[in-house]
């Protein structure tokens, strides 16, 4: 007797499994049109992380150039030791 498989995401039939095969399921078979949506999805999450990655890069380096030229730029004050 052959079991209905349908999509975890959007419910859409998938095909009738056979009792062979019910030991491979695991309860989140998708649809080839969900598996298309979900690969798009990863790569805008991956060009996302990417840009922001590199926007947070370029924050630390502007960071650190400031902190790096205020340091330069330190003079050393009568601490009242050479009075």
């Amino acid at each position: 007797m052959a079991v209905k498989i349908f999509c975890n995401s959007c419910q859409k039939f998938i095909k009738d499994a056979m009792p062979n095969e019910l030991s491979l399921l695991r309860g989140t078979e998708i649809c080839t049109d969900c598996k298309e949506k979900f690969s798009e999805v990863l790569i805008k999450i991956e060009k996302t992380a990417k840009t922001s990655i590199v926007r947070i890069e370029r924050a630390r380096d502007d960071a650190k150039v400031k902190i790096e030229e205020a340091m330069r730029s330190v003079m050393e004050g009568d601490n009242g030791e050479n009075k």
